[in-house]
């Protein structure tokens, strides 16, 4: 079963990905377009050549394995072409798979289709089903697996083992698929109209869409906002991350103009020479290049400290940009929109390291540290993304709220109440709408 709370708050920050340079939904639009046209009905199928027949499956993502086109082609020539009797058999097989489709697959034809041809697994079936009905099947592969995975560590997913046949376990991942899907709906009204509508039509391939993001796209990146944490205020205020190299900053103006790794490190030699600084180029380019929207960011000082945790909901910023956050308060500082959801400053017996940018991988760790504090921090990151209150409107003068409590949640978690969102969006509800019903 999935905490619906939970997966909402991940599939959000899924939103600032898909906004981001990747561009993943216009991509997957134009796969199921190319596929449903060549699998159209049997006609279309009929038309293909051995090309056309040996393209389709070589295209597959279930055949990433294999590191080299060539290498698929190989594999598709040997073990599915050669095995079936070539392109006419492969193309019978197609048209018996559209048509168990159309007509509504069953366990049973799953696991017939399965048996049917040699040289593919239940990876590549279910990746052409969906292709072809995005609407009606879903991908069950190792990316699958692995969000569900992922899901089941924080929390917002538990999944039962199934045993049984192929079409058995193929269909048990339905309801994860459903789940996720309906997330992407609720939260559909904050993305872009071009991607909003895109979205629409890739229905479980987009829900494909979120487990890839889960799994190889999203990244946790340990950043130390200045030396000692120096701007962390400014930034827990400001809703940001920022990075300094002033000298290469000031002669670049805008190091995304530096599209490769030898150019932004050259300039720093320039800038630098020998001096401290130099070395700097590798965790700029990170940021810069690597860290995308919605990754997280543990915020951290020195070796021991950690400041805050949030989500990246922009890409990178330049100084004198008029959607700088800090506007030009720091002429030669870029910056990352954040969203930072865990601002409360913890010490922990981890090396945090020196570099002011890298990859976390103490992030089990840092949970568990927050947790001994009694903060649990997948709850924090995700539970609260409901539209925010301003619970100040509803104090006392002289009632102030704890650390910038974001909702009435929140607030009442902290005066020792222990409500669940259901009940307080009912009071709230309620308040609004007729302030005698307490």
């Amino acid at each position: 079963m999935a905490n619906f709370m939970l997966l909402r708050g991940l599939v959000r920050d899924f939103g600032y990905w898909l906004q981001g340079p990747k561009d993943d939904a216009k991509g997957r639009k134009a796969r199921i377009e190319h596929y449903q046209k060549k699998l159209q009905d049997e006609g279309t199928i009929d038309a293909l050549e051995e090309q056309d027949v040996q393209d389709l499956f070589v295209d597959l993502w279930a055949l990433g394995s294999l590191r080299t086109r060539k290498a698929k082609e190989a594999f598709v020539s040997e073990n599915i072409l050669k095995t079936n009797g070539g392109a006419n058999g492969v193309k019978k097989w197609l048209k018996d798979m559209v048509q168990r489709g159309e007509k509504g697959l069953t366990e049973q034809d799953f696991d017939e289709l399965l048996k049917g041809i040699k040289g593919v697994g239940p990876a590549i079936l279910s990746e052409l089903l969906c292709l072809r009905f995005p609407d009606r099947y879903w991908i069950w592969n190792r990316v699958t697996e692995g969000a569900s995975e992922e899901l089941g560590k924080i929390g917002a997913w538990q999944s039962q083992p199934v045993e049984g046949t192929p079409g058995q376990r193929y269909f048990a991942w339905k309801q994860l698929q459903d789940e996720i899907c309906k997330a992407l709906k609720e939260t559909w009204q904050q993305l872009p109209d071009r991607i909003r509508e895109v979205l629409k039509e890739l229905h479980y391939f987009a829900a494909d869409s979120f487990c890839n993001w889960l799994v190889h796209e999203r990244k946790i990146w340990r950043i130390a906002p200045g030396e000692g944490g120096e701007w962390w205020e400014e930034c827990k205020k400001n809703g940001c991350i920022m990075i300094g190299w002033d000298m290469a900053a000031k002669q670049a103006k805008d190091f995304r103009n530096l599209r490769s790794k030898e150019e932004l490190k050259k300039l720093f030699q320039q800038a630098y020479g020998r001096k401290k600084g130099m070395g700097g180029w590798s965790q700029v380019w990170v940021f810069v290049h690597e860290v995308q929207p919605g990754d997280i960011i543990v915020a951290k000082s020195g070796r021991s400290e950690i400041l805050g945790i949030g989500i990246v909901t922009s890409d990178c910023i330049p100084p004198g940009h008029s959607d700088h956050p800090l506007g030009d308060k720091h002429e030669h500082q870029h910056a990352r929109k954040v969203d930072w959801r865990v601002t409360e400053s913890i010490e922990v017996s981890l090396n945090l390291g020196r570099q002011t940018i890298a990859r976390e991988n103490r992030w089990d760790d840092i949970v568990k540290a927050y947790q001994k504090r009694g903060i649990n921090v997948y709850e924090r990151l995700w539970s609260d993304q409901q539209p925010r209150i301003d619970v100040h409107e509803h104090l006392r003068e002289d009632q102030q709220l704890p650390n910038g409590v974001p909702s009435l949640v929140r607030y009442f978690e902290a005066k020792g109440f222990q409500f669940d969102e259901k009940q307080v969006v009912a009071f709230y509800a309620a308040l609004k709408t007729k302030g005698f019903v307490i």
